[in-house]
């Protein structure tokens, strides 16, 4: 699969493989934000992360999500949600791999994860998607 596609969405584009991660993780009925992303290039060795608002409430069960589902081996990668106040002082989270995002300072593990392992890291996306799905069901019961 090729990702050189974008997507214009809301005054944006957005990277064709993050896309569904990020339409299903807004949500102005429980707050939840997209602030930026990225799917992961090879080309200039980033790494694919969401960074979005939200209240901790929902962030934490994302974090626990990650972790049941992350024991039973369904991921490819090790994924969580981190937290960090931005420049306003607003909490904002991202998530993200950091086996992935450390395979950027090497070339040969760029190559191997974003060139030969790609489907690994979309298979991720996909599922990471359905997480957000599966919660944001919780909320709205």
């Amino acid at each position: 699969m090729k990702h050189q596609l974008q997507i214009k969405w809301q005054n944006a584009f957005i990277d064709q493989a993050i896309f569904e991660l990020v339409k299903s993780l807004n949500n102005d009925d429980l707050n939840i934000h997209t602030i930026a992303c990225c799917q992961g290039h090879y080309k200039f060795m980033s790494h694919p992360y969401v960074y979005f608002t939200c209240p901790v409430e929902i962030a934490a069960e994302i974090e626990r999500n990650l972790g049941v589902i992350q024991s039973g081996c369904k991921l490819n990668f090790w994924w969580e949600v981190t937290g960090r106040f931005n420049q306003n002082n607003q909490l904002c989270f991202s998530i993200e791999s950091d086996q992935l995002k450390q395979a950027k300072h090497s070339l040969l593990k760029t190559f191997y994860y974003y060139i030969l392992k790609r489907k690994y890291i979309d298979d991720d996306l996909a599922a990471l998607t359905e997480i957000i799905k599966d919660i944001q069901k919780e909320y709205k019961k």
